[in-house]
């Protein structure tokens, strides 16, 4: 069966976020999706990690290439994709059950872009959580949200 998703994951030196984001992906309610995971050429167990994670996922698929960098990665993905809509993770992403499902609801046959709102939590150079995010608001409102950030 075709994917009606193809998620294309660029993977660099991230061994110890892949199984949360794997496993948030998994979780999702709309089913209907292959993974692909983009090794760029990782340092660490990247690699091992994703093929250990793809070995019980039919949905999943592995590419491994030489460092070029996120956007080479993320290329490397598309050019194999299925789907019938490509949706962009990163390999320390955790997504809610809901995303995809929530996403394509929204969609109609003259839509080629869906956008929604999401949240980062990262640690600042003095160790402080920091939270970002892209409120929920109409196209003009995400869209600059996604350019600043």
């Amino acid at each position: 069966m075709t994917p009606l998703v193809s998620i294309v994951m660029p993977c660099y030196n991230n061994a110890q976020t892949l199984a949360r984001t794997v496993e948030s992906i998994q979780a999702q309610t709309q089913g209907n999706w292959e993974l692909i995971a983009v090794d760029d050429g990782s340092k660490d167990d990247t690699l091992s990690v994703l093929n250990r994670l793809a070995e019980n996922e039919p949905r999943m698929h592995v590419i491994h290439q030489e460092n070029g960098g996120v956007s080479s990665a993320r290329n490397a993905g598309i050019c194999v994709a299925n789907g019938e809509w490509l949706f962009f993770v990163d390999a320390d992403d955790w997504l809610m059950p809901h995303a995809l499902e929530h996403l394509l609801s929204m969609t109609d046959d003259r839509m080629d872009i869906v956008c929604g709102a999401y949240e980062m939590h990262y640690r600042d150079e003095g160790g402080r959580i920091v939270k970002h995010a892209c409120a929920d608001g109409d196209l003009q409102v995400v869209l600059e949200s996604l350019i600043r950030g």
